[in-house]
């Protein structure tokens, strides 16, 4: 009996990038607002990161959201978050909480074959 692959890997595997955070997006007019409620690795400097962050993007001058301008308007980012949080108050849905029972100190499970990476907390 020929053996069995139990898990495969796509060539898009490579060009994609996958996240578990759990986040939640609005968009009004030219901009997208991301709100990520978990922790993230940040792109900055790749360091696992264990806090929320925002992302904003005008997707008529950065339709590959690329550029995140979510510290240039700071007044944009609140306005969109309070109409977002509306929208998920009104679905009757809860948003994500820390979970109590995390313990830093202890090593991070190893994500899509590469090895954890910690700090910046």
């Amino acid at each position: 009996m020929p053996s069995v692959q139990k898990y495969s890997r796509s060539p898009l595997d490579s060009l994609i990038e996958y996240s578990s955070t759990p986040s939640a997006v609005i968009r009004e007019g030219d901009y997208k607002l991301v709100e990520f409620f978990g922790d993230h690795i940040s792109e900055a400097d790749s360091v696992y990161r264990t806090e929320p962050k925002i992302e904003l993007y005008n997707l008529v001058k950065d339709v590959g959201e690329q550029h995140d301008i979510s510290k240039q308007m700071p007044d944009k980012v609140a306005a969109m978050r309070r109409k977002l949080r509306v929208w998920i108050d009104s679905t009757g849905n809860r948003l994500p909480t820390k979970n109590p029972q995390y313990d830093a100190t202890q090593p991070l499970a190893e994500s899509r074959g590469q090895p954890p990476v910690r700090g910046g907390q």
